[in-house]
């Protein structure tokens, strides 16, 4: 509960305050009350359900997970696989423990079972912004103006409640079935009424009492079951993205360009990135002057009807993050190319393989975020220059095993004519003393014959 709002100029007389004589069935025996079954249909207890059903598809999800990738490889790039059976263990002792707790203590029940009900009156009603993200709005939530008797009786108070909060995506599809002037129950714990003060209809637990809801979607339309598995398989897909954002060098042979010609790479880019933070300065204004002339009309005629009044929120607020979102539509298209053109590259190449003898200088290992691992080879050309390739944790493992101090440096022309690094390979002398490369396919390759194409440079087969 907070302070009432500025007055908004054109709100309407409501007349005299002369509320129903009736309340909700809920609250008509004397406390404590019984929870009604019905009540099992509303969405603070399909929401309840469904964070029980999160935890325990989630913990049979992550035991079967560490069984089906026991004795693969993926533990090498994914350090926490092999404690998945313990985090599934976690997650369902987690969900236990909040089964009981659901069971022994009310929640929002206790609104039902001890509160005290008031009849109120909506005064004003507003759409405001209740979280910012990087100066954009993340989530709103209405703002509800109240005047209420209170249980003593007396003279009117007024109040402004607040609904719970909904995503941004979710804006224009969400509404609310209040208006000004409408007669609903306020509710609030005994010793606490302006601490928990709230409209029943905002606390969602009566299906048919619901103030927030979805357009086109009657209360309790959604199952927790479905909504559970969802969740969970959003998990799944946000830590693969990680996986292949971090790992995926060393899994796929997808090497960038070692070289590409600046004459066109340079103005390429900078034409890219020119238009993409133009085009987003230009969408922020244009976004920002249509949502204003929407919600002013929008509030005209809200303020007509009775209906809630949305406060102005800029699309993206602060001239920081305004110049940083700008540089951001200018620099991320180029990335986005670049890496797309620089794999189109890799993966369309069907020219052979080439290969140049080289020094080992190290087998490295970097770890991001804790859990993700990749797996580099640094190397040494004979024109001394160094650089680093990604290879599979089995390339590496080779390396080790072999104890090369030398290897075989795997190179191919490009689609687009760029070359780039496939892999390297470790290589060791037989007994004859020459260099011979071992390939993943257990065939070997003489360095010092002239049976293998050596590379030559510039992407061209000597």
């Amino acid at each position: 509960m907070s302070q009432d709002p500025a007055p908004l100029p054109g709100a309407p007389d409501l007349g005299p305050f002369r509320p129903p004589s009736t309340l909700e069935p809920e609250f008509h025996a004397p406390p404590p009350r019984p929870i009604p079954e019905s009540l099992r249909r509303g969405r603070y207890e399909q929401t309840r359900r469904t964070g029980l059903y999160f935890g325990a598809f989630f913990a049979a999800s992550a035991l079967a997970t560490w069984v089906l990738t026991r004795g693969t490889t993926l533990d090498s790039y994914f350090l926490a696989l092999p404690w998945f059976h313990w985090l599934g263990a976690a997650s369902a002792l987690t969900t236990l423990a909040a089964a009981v707790a659901h069971r022994l203590m009310p929640g929002r029940y206790a609104y039902v079972r001890d509160g005290i009900p008031m009849p109120a009156r909506v005064l004003d009603l507003r759409l405001v912004v209740a979280a910012t993200a990087n100066g954009a709005p993340s989530a709103y939530r209405y703002s509800c103006t109240i005047e209420y008797r209170p249980p003593e009786g007396g003279e009117l108070r007024h109040a402004v409640v607040q609904s719970p909060e909904f995503s941004e995506m979710f804006k224009k599809s969400t509404e609310t079935t209040l208006r000004v002037g409408d007669y609903a129950t306020a509710v609030a714990l005994p010793g606490r009424l302006d601490q928990t003060l709230a409209l029943y209809g905002f606390l969602q637990l009566n299906p048919d009492v619901d103030f927030l809801r979805r357009r086109g979607r009657p209360p309790g339309s959604g199952h927790p079951v479905t909504a559970a598995l969802l969740y969970v398989g959003l998990v799944y897909l946000f830590l693969g993205l990680l996986l292949a954002v971090t790992c995926l060098p060393s899994l796929l042979p997808l090497g960038l360009p070692e070289s590409v010609d600046p004459r066109v790479a340079v103005p390429a880019a900078v034409l890219v990135a020119l238009l993409g933070a133009g085009l987003t300065w230009r969408g922020i204004a244009r976004s920002e002057g249509k949502r204003r002339a929407e919600l002013e009309a929008s509030n005209a005629a809200a303020r007509r009807e009775g209906l809630p009044l949305e406060e102005f929120a800029p699309v993206v607020s602060g001239r920081v993050y305004r110049v940083l979102l700008v540089v951001a539509g200018g620099f991320i298209p180029v990335m986005i190319l670049a890496l797309a053109f620089s794999a189109a590259n890799a993966l369309l190449d069907r020219s052979p393989s080439e290969y140049e003898p080289v020094s080992v200088v190290e087998l490295a290992t970097e770890t991001t975020l804790f859990v993700f691992r990749s797996y580099e080879v640094r190397y040494q050309r004979a024109d001394g220059g160094t650089a680093k390739v990604s290879v599979p944790v089995t390339e590496l493992a080779r390396f080790a095993a072999t104890a090369a101090g030398q290897g075989a440096l795997e190179r191919r022309r490009g689609y687009f004519g760029w070359p780039w690094v496939r892999s390297v390979h470790p290589a060791v002398a037989d007994e004859g003393g020459r260099l011979r490369a071992l390939l993943p396919d257990g065939r070997t390759l003489d360095l010092d014959a002239d049976d293998y194409v050596p590379w030559t440079g510039a992407g061209v087969r000597g």
